[in-house]
């Protein structure tokens, strides 16, 4: 058991020096989002009503088994719980990959959703370690606004209440937020920091 470890260890160390060998991934799972984000890269696609561009399961399990080594891997999108086989997409990078350390950002608009993931891939997966990112645009209103979503930051709070005490169960999860710095956020940036 140890001797495994040290070998996957040994692995990852080396996928990190190694500049032939990827060491961090952003994988963009979905463009699909429930949100309208004044600020998102995306906005005109998702507006036109673009169709679901994503790759199959069979292709990201091609990219994951010829990738090697990862210690860093980004589930983003879209709003990557809108991802119905994101759990299968999650072990299937541990598995192949050996990925450590794995960030997933979200709007936190799916708490439920949220839940059944994490009780689903934290157990099964106790040595890789997830970090669940809230975005957070403000507080209250102006958050609401920079989303284009009433409601968005009450589900926020929803989200990390609900999230928040499985970090007793799950050692292997982190919460923490990030914010977008746009010209509209710059002054009330303190005001968010100070809040979370």
């Amino acid at each position: 058991m140890a001797l495994g470890r040290y070998r996957s260890l040994a692995k990852l160390g080396r996928s990190y020096l190694s500049p032939s060998q990827v060491g961090y991934m952003i994988l963009y799972v979905t463009n699909r989002c429930n949100f309208r984000c004044e600020f998102c890269f995306y906005y005109a696609e998702i507006e036109k009503g673009q169709k679901p561009n994503e790759l199959t399961l069979q292709e990201l399990e091609r990219l994951s088994q010829s990738t090697g080594p990862l210690v860093q891997l980004s589930l983003t999108g879209g709003e990557p719980f809108l991802r119905r086989d994101l759990d299968e997409i999650y072990s299937m990078f541990i598995r192949n990959c050996q990925a450590r350390y794995i960030t997933i950002p979200t709007n936190a608009s799916l708490p439920d959703k949220m839940v059944r993931f994490l009780e689903t891939v934290l157990p099964r997966h106790p040595d890789s370690y997830l970090r669940l990112t809230f975005s957070v645009d403000g507080i209250e209103d102006d958050h609401d606004t920079a989303r284009s979503m009433p409601g968005s930051f009450e589900k926020i709070r929803q989200s990390y209440a609900a999230v928040s005490p499985l970090r007793k169960r799950f050692p292997n999860l982190v919460l923490d937020a990030n914010s977008v710095f746009t010209s509209r956020s710059e002054d009330k940036l303190q005001d968010t920091l100070r809040y979370l």
